[in-house]
């Protein structure tokens, strides 16, 4: 019972994070597609400093995302060996951070989006 509720909370952990890298890096990726593919003569216009921002928001969430997998990585490698690093010793703390980073990755993607839609005119 106890090992395979962990394999979906980790498969579950593992969904989320890989969904914030698709989030994050497909806005990133259609961001730019639609800044190319609009011409002079579009009705759409996207303000430079809002297609700066909702870039940094979006590579903000894929660095917080690629953190939290770098964490998620050392705690499990750590709990595997049989006496983990002394600076593991506090899980709690390394459960914060895991937990925060996907979390901000999240927030920044938000915060993205809001910038590219707030940037968007109509001519």
């Amino acid at each position: 019972m106890s090992d395979h509720r962990e394999k979906v909370i980790e498969e579950l952990g593992m969904l989320a994070l890989r969904s914030l890298i698709t989030l994050n890096a497909g806005a990133f990726i259609v961001l730019l597609t639609f800044v190319g593919n609009t011409s002079a003569d579009s009705a759409f216009q996207l303000s430079i400093s809002a297609l700066r921002n909702s870039l940094i928001c979006f590579a903000t969430g894929l660095g917080f995302t690629s953190v939290a997998i770098v964490i998620a990585y050392l705690t499990a490698q750590a709990l595997v060996d049989e006496a983990p690093p002394k600076i593991l010793a506090g899980t709690k703390r390394f459960l914060v951070i895991t937990m925060t980073c996907p979390l901000l990755a999240l927030v920044s993607f938000l915060t993205g989006v809001g910038f590219a839609i707030s940037g968007v005119t109509v001519t």
